[in-house]
């Protein structure tokens, strides 16, 4: 495994997933193997785990099967062990990895916590993932906690597109800290709406908008008179609809237009009951 660079396909890789699942135990005991990407080098962004070893590239090829012992290796004593986890689990969504990156996510390593935090973004809507937003929340109110942490956890549930804790973060907007601009980026965010640090304002949004979907929220302002939250709105869109229909965030409003309410109908088609 250790003889091929990245761009090679091994032959050794085939053989060991035909082995089977009993090479796993062996390929964790080497975790990460010979190294195609060290972290400590200057990068602009990390990355897939895929690329980060043929050792790794093995366990992304035994998907699932592979996600309980990375539970395990985001567990070491390990840094640079839990670091390089933290990037195969990222192509590893499966129910038992959440819970050691929502604990990776506070790590003490700066680069194992940002790992983390990249990871979560694809479990946004994977099973079990709805505990770690309630315990997230918790955390980002946690007036006892310090402030590292509760910032980590507002980045959190945004990297979760958790439109769930809008209402929780809104209080945080007055604080005189890092904590009130990381409440007012996130909630940015996710409503694609600014109201600067304006809690009434936030809160009569909220009341008149929360038993909508965030979709209808991203629809709304792709007209919006900001080009910044119509960017938001634009990029969000795509990603649920895997569609643009063409929309640039600085074409004329009448073609923004035209193009949101091609996005009701597409909408309006998603909640119509299956027969």
């Amino acid at each position: 495994l250790g003889t091929h660079g990245p761009n090679e396909e091994a032959p050794e890789h085939a053989v060991l997933i035909a082995m089977g699942e009993e090479v796993l135990p062996i390929l964790t005991d080497l975790f990460p193997g010979r190294l195609w990407f060290n972290r400590w080098e200057p990068h602009v962004q990390p990355p897939r785990g895929r690329s980060v070893s043929a050792l790794c590239r093995v366990f992304v090829a035994f998907g699932d099967a592979a996600a309980p012992y990375m539970a395990e290796l985001l567990k070491s004593d390990d840094p640079e062990i839990r670091y390089y986890a933290t990037l195969v689990a990222a192509e590893l969504p499966h129910p038992s990895v959440i819970e050691p990156l929502a604990a990776a996510l506070l790590d003490d390593d700066q680069g194992v916590s940002r790992g983390a935090l990249y990871a979560l973004e694809v479990f946004h809507e994977q099973e079990g993932v709805e505990g770690l937003k309630e315990s997230l929340r918790a955390l980002a109110v946690a007036s006892d906690s310090d402030q590292r942490s509760r910032l980590l956890a507002i980045r959190a549930l945004a990297v979760l597109r958790d439109e769930g804790c809008v209402e929780v973060l809104i209080p945080i907007l007055s604080a005189h800290s890092v904590l009130g601009e990381a409440a007012w980026r996130v909630l940015r965010m996710l409503t694609a709406q600014d109201f600067g640090a304006a809690e009434a304002d936030w809160s009569a949004w909220f009341s008149a908008n929360r038993d909508r979907a965030r979709v209808e929220w991203l629809i709304d302002s792709l007209d919006h008179e900001e080009p910044e939250i119509r960017a938001i709105a634009s990029r969000d869109l795509a990603r649920a609809s895997a569609q643009d229909y063409g929309y640039r965030v600085n074409m004329p409003a009448d073609q923004r237009r035209a193009i949101q309410e091609r996005y009701r109908l597409w909408w309006s088609a998603q909640d119509e009951p299956k027969g």
